[in-house]
């Protein structure tokens, strides 16, 4: 038995649940596809590596987890300690380097549908991504489109984000102010103080949709008032690798890095990024908020 799934603009078999994923059926034909093999199995602890050459690529993360693509028969082998590492890391890693050989990044960031328009809010982690999403959904012209991440790629000069997985990964602490219990929640493993969160409500129905803003968001504790300011060009550039999944972190190769730096200064030209200073006060994100941001 196969599960089947939509992430990115891939199509995945696996041939177990993937519990960060969705179950829909494909049913539509996709240029490529994409078969998941798991086996569960244990890992020697050498040091992270990455060998890459056109789409074909070998990642390890060390006692975790390894993906191996190989592009003539378009299969991702996995080889991992855990079943939940799959799930946490199918995300990143293999199509980190797939959506960087089509032209394309993959964004660290949190994106809302407004209008039929994306808004994606870039961060590190820990820096308010899942809490500003889950204040927003409240909003009833508000739906959601990721969490964690999106594939970002050029259609005919428009910037189209194709959506990933379907849970909310938020800390305890977010999560006890909205009243959400996280007894019955899925706990990860990299991050022990996050869970998952399954959230139907609003979910965007399309697969893609069309980039309206980008905001990379800065946190000020003392300060009371929201500040946008916007960026033009390649002055966006720091800000768009820093969200650039991949770009510091699992692609320890030059080529990958170049590769991704291409593409961003490529799409520069096309997007609206701005900085976004917001004050530590849930209260803001309101529909004052989804204002500021459409017309900002």
């Amino acid at each position: 038995m196969f599960y089947k799934y939509n992430l990115y603009y891939y199509n995945i078999r696996s041939n177990y649940k993937i519990h960060t994923l969705n179950e829909d059926f494909i049913k539509s034909s996709f240029a490529k596809e994409i078969n998941l093999c798991c086996k569960i199995d244990s890992i020697n602890g050498i040091i992270p590596s990455i060998t890459y050459s056109d789409s074909d690529f070998f990642v390890q993360f060390p006692n975790i987890i390894q993906f191996k693509h190989i592009k003539s028969n378009n299969t991702i082998d996995c080889t991992t300690k855990n079943r939940q590492y799959l799930d946490e890391y199918i995300t990143n890693a293999p199509f980190a380097l797939l959506i960087a050989h089509d032209s394309g990044v993959l964004l660290h960031g949190a994106t809302i549908i407004v209008d039929n328009k994306a808004y994606v809010f870039l961060a590190p982690c820990g820096g308010g991504k899942s809490t500003l999403l889950l204040s927003l959904l409240k909003e009833p012209n508000v739906w959601y489109y990721s969490d964690d991440a999106v594939a970002l790629v050029l259609e005919n000069n428009d910037m189209v984000l194709y959506k990933g997985s379907t849970k909310i990964k938020s800390k305890s602490d977010v999560l006890q102010t909205y009243g959400i219990s996280t007894r019955p929640l899925k706990q990860t493993s990299e991050l022990r103080d996050k869970f998952y969160i399954e959230y139907k409500e609003r979910v965007y129905p399309e697969e893609k949709c069309k980039l309206e803003k980008v905001f990379y968001l800065n946190r000020d504790v003392a300060g009371k008032q929201l500040r946008i300011s916007r960026m033009d060009g390649l002055q966006a550039m720091p800000i768009l690798l820093k969200g650039a999944v991949g770009y510091q972190n699992i692609c320890q190769n030059d080529d990958v890095r170049q590769k991704i730096v291409r593409n961003i200064r490529k799409f520069c030209p096309y997007m609206n990024v701005y900085r976004m200073v917001i004050p530590n006060n849930l209260s803001i994100f309101n529909k004052h908020f989804i204002d500021t941001i459409i017309d900002c």
